[in-house]
This record gives structure tokens, sequence and C-alpha cells, in this order.
């Protein structure tokens, strides 16, 4: 099945004329400047500090200058941070904006032996980092700086150097899957997806959002954060994430849209902010959203929505459509990106069957940095991105099935886990629930469930939840064994840790 957006369905290069209309994030922010100067850009809910887009501008703009000549900073250079959530790490990727570099932000929960393999692929200029981890600080790093060392420059800054194809920011993958890929952010997928965010979700000037997921995810950094900058709102930056703090910081502030990954919203609503505060747009992703989330949230009249992306693309791929939050449905494909569902013979799925989401237009990356085997994988020579992600599209919208290497065959049956885990979470004592698999004598593969039990429900037995998902699913999906947790490995975005849960499951003692 092939469909595209409503708009820009001409060919490539229609698409490519688009695109290269858009602004650098660095020409974007000089542009609020001087539009909306004392407009407030940046909060640091830490400090308090408010930084306008004036100043935001020049700030940026000094310190590109102060990185190009105290670090020698130049055109295609990396320059890394490892820290928590800071408005400095902005300030850093504005500048960056400006020289034509790249900005990498560090994930802090890798090992010492993990950071130490991704600076050596990065290869940054120059590594700032905060207090926090400034002991961790690999040694192979060339030149490190605290983070609160910025330098602003005096003197006349430098003209902007960047262009729209210029890599802006370079993430590197969970890991997952694997060893860590560090996938290049242009300035026309960052502009791209802030374009269609801001039109999907109806974003201008006068919203503020509080960014409280990590920044060295695309979660934290572009679902809501480089949008608003390019829209001209406000961006309230939290160290981390805590439900306390982080209510307290959207009523404080009168936020109006958020982002988190279930876990984090489900600790909102149940915290009482939803009802105190302004937000009027919750947007969550990164992991199936059960079913009795989206119910609270429709019946207190919030919007909450679903939204899917992945590193490589956007994140934002999918705009809402009316009652999306009651079907489980993440929208329909967003503006100017183009989508195909493809089975394993690599032709079009009908509609309804579940087929893996090709992905092309400006919202796509760059490729992996240094690693042409692994981007010849994922962009093939038409400009598809292949995502490894199955969903259906319908009438209803279009549905999560799960990951492609996550499918399993039970029986002669394809078998996806996102079905299974979405099932779960319409029990009411179910919060969350990941399904892996192991090799079973009798069928090849069999699924094994991990069930995180709802807070304050009474816990529900293996019996009861295996008998509540064969109303729902086929016998065959149902997993042999489901066990029943009141907590699960995560990874540093708040994503369960499949490859933990596989290692459970295969264990004999599992």
């Amino acid at each position: 099945m092939t469909r595209r957006s409503t708009e820009h369905t001409g060919n490539r290069g229609a698409v490519d004329a688009y695109a290269a209309r858009m602004l650098t994030l660095a020409h974007a922010v000089e542009a609020q400047s001087r539009i909306r100067p004392d407009a407030i850009a940046l909060v640091s809910a830490a400090t308090g500090a408010r930084i306008t887009y004036a100043e935001l501008a020049e700030r940026a703009a000094r310190l590109a200058t102060w990185l190009a000549e105290e670090h020698g900073v130049v055109h295609g250079d990396r320059v890394a941070v490892l820290a928590h959530n800071d408005v400095r790490t902005f300030e850093l990727l504005v500048a960056c904006s400006r020289l034509g570099a790249a900005l990498a932000p560090l994930n802090v929960r890798l090992s010492d032996d993990e950071l130490e393999a991704v600076l050596g692929q990065c290869e940054p200029r120059v590594l700032f980092v905060d207090d926090a981890h400034a002991a961790r600080a690999p040694k192979s790093a060339a030149v490190r700086r605290p983070l609160l060392a910025l330098v602003l420059a005096s003197g006349s800054p430098r003209a902007i150097a960047g262009a729209i194809d210029d890599t802006v920011v370079l993430l590197f993958t969970s890991g997952t899957t694997g060893k860590p890929k560090g996938a290049m952010l242009t300035h026309r997928s960052i502009a791209a997806n802030a374009d269609s965010t801001r039109r999907a979700w109806e974003l201008s000037e006068r919203d503020v959002a509080l960014v409280d997921a990590p920044l060295f995810h695309t979660g934290g950094l572009n679902v809501l954060a480089t949008p608003l900058l390019y829209a001209g709102g406000t961006v309230v930056v939290a160290p981390r994430f805590d439900a306390v703090l982080s209510g307290e910081i959207l009523v404080r502030e009168g936020c109006t849209v958020a982002f988190g990954v279930p876990t984090m919203i489900e600790r909102l609503l149940a915290s009482g902010v939803v009802d105190r505060s302004r937000v009027r747009l919750y947007v969550t992703g990164g992991a199936p959203c059960p079913r009795t989330l989206l119910d609270a949230f429709a019946e207190k009249g919030v919007a909450l929505v679903q939204g899917f992306g992945m590193t490589e693309c956007g994140p934002n791929c999918f705009r809402p459509m009316r009652e999306a939050g009651r079907t489980g449905s993440v929208g329909t494909p967003t503006f100017g990106l183009e989508t195909r569902l493809v089975g394993d013979d690599g032709k079009d799925v009908a509609e309804g069957e579940p087929g893996e989401l090709l992905l092309r237009g400006p919202h796509v990356f760059g490729g992996y940095f240094r690693d042409e085997p692994a981007t010849r994988a994922a962009l093939d020579a038409e400009g598809w991105l292949h995502t490894g992600d199955v969903l259906r599209a319908t009438s209803e919208g279009w549905f999560v099935a799960g990951r492609k290497k996550e499918m399993f065959i039970s029986g002669g049956e394809n078998v996806y886990p996102a079905e299974v885990e979405m099932a779960f979470t319409q029990h009411a004592a179910v919060a969350e629930a990941a399904v892996v698999s192991i090799t079973d004598p009798k069928w090849g593969e069999a699924g094994v469930a991990y069930v995180l039990a709802r807070a304050g429900a009474p816990e529900p037995t293996a019996e009861a939840l295996r008998a509540f998902l064969r109303e729902r699913i086929a016998a065959y999906k149902v997993p042999r064994t489901i066990y029943v947790a009141h907590e699960l490995p995560r990874t540093a975005s708040g994503k369960i840790d499949k490859r933990e849960l596989t290692t459970r499951a295969a264990a004999p003692a599992a």
C-alpha cells in the first residue's frame, strides 16, 4: 500500500524544492529574534533563567565565535555533550548550526567502555560535561570542558555558515538491537519535522513545552523542542523527568504541550497534574500506549496523541485524526512524507494487512555516520528508508503491529509482539507489557510475556491474563509463559529493555 500526504504528492523534485525553502536552525532563531526579540525562547527549570530569542541569537553567535577561535571548530566538525538536560545544550546546538558543525548529545547511561567507543567513532573537536558527569568524561576526548564554562566571545559574530543539507545533530541510537549507530540529522530533516509538526499539532508561538525527556534521544530533542524553536514558542528545559517536579513545572510555567513515554504520562496523570495544568496536548510514544490511559484522557477531555517515528525520520511521522485516541491508531502520515507498506517480497500490501513501513521525503536522515554498510541497509537507491517497523493501514487510521525483527513464527503463524502487548494493556490491572520469543521444540518459537501490574489494582494471575487474551486475539498469539512483575528493565529513553528480557526468557531459571 502506497500512501502520500495530502500535499506535495508530485515528483521527488517537487518535495525537494519545498524542503529547500526551509531554514537552518540558526536562520530560524535569527528570524525569530527580529520578529519577536523579547519572546522567551528557553527557560531553565533548574535555575529559573529565561532567555529571549534576541538573547539566544546573540549568545549562540558569540558562542560560535568562541568555539571556532578557541577550539578550532569548523564546518563538518562535531561538538559533544555529556550532561543532563540543560539550556546550554540548546545554545550549543544553535552555535553549531551557525558553524555548519554537528552537536552530538551523548547518552549519560552508557557504560564507560560504551562511551569510549562512541567518542572514538564520533571524534568530537571538544566535549562538554556537566558537574554530574565530569568524573566519567572519557580520557580519549581530546578536549574536555565544563558545560558551565561556555564563553561568549566579544567582537563581531561570524556569519552563518551552516547549509540546509549539513548535519546539525548526531544522535546515537539506543542500541537495543545492537551496537549504537550515529544518525546524521540534517537541517533539512529537522526543519521538515518542525514544519509538519507545527501544522499537524497546531503549534504556534503561544505554545510552551516542558522538555524533560533526555536530549540525547530524539524524543526529548525533536518531538517538541526544535519544532517550537522554529515556531517561536517557549521551551522549558528540566534536567530529567520527575512526576512531582515535572508536574509543578507544567503548572508553574503554564505549559501547553508536553511529551513523555507512556510511563511518564501515566505518572503525571496519577499525580493529578492533568487536572491542574493548562496543557492542551500530551504527546506519547516510544512504547505501546495502554488503552486505559487513552480512555482516562478521553474522559477528561484532554488530548493525548500517540506519536510514531524514529531517530532516522521525524520523529513525528504521523498526524492525529479524529477518534484516534479511542481506537489506538497513531493517525495518518504527516505532511510532506511519502509512505509505503510492503511485504517480504517488496510489494505493497493490501489495506489492513501488515507491512514494513517505508518512508521517503525531507524528514529522512542523512545516513549513519561513518557507517556506509548500515546506511545502505537502511536507505535504498530510490531514497526509501526501510524502518523495520510493521504497521497496518485502515480507514480508522494506521496501527503499529511491531518490529519486523521482533516478529516470530509460532506453529507456522506470524506473531507481532506489539499487537499482543496492546491486547494486554486493555486489561484494567495491566500498566505495560512486553513480549519476547524463545525457541520452542513443539511450535518452533513461543512467546514469553512480562506484564507490569498497575499500582493499586489487584494483581492479575497468569491464567486470568491468558483467558483475557483469548477473548481478544488468536490463540496462537497468546504467550506460552506470562510473568507478572512490579518493575521492568528500561533503556535510557524509558522504553522497556527487550534485550534484557530476551536474555531472562532464555535463561533456564526463567
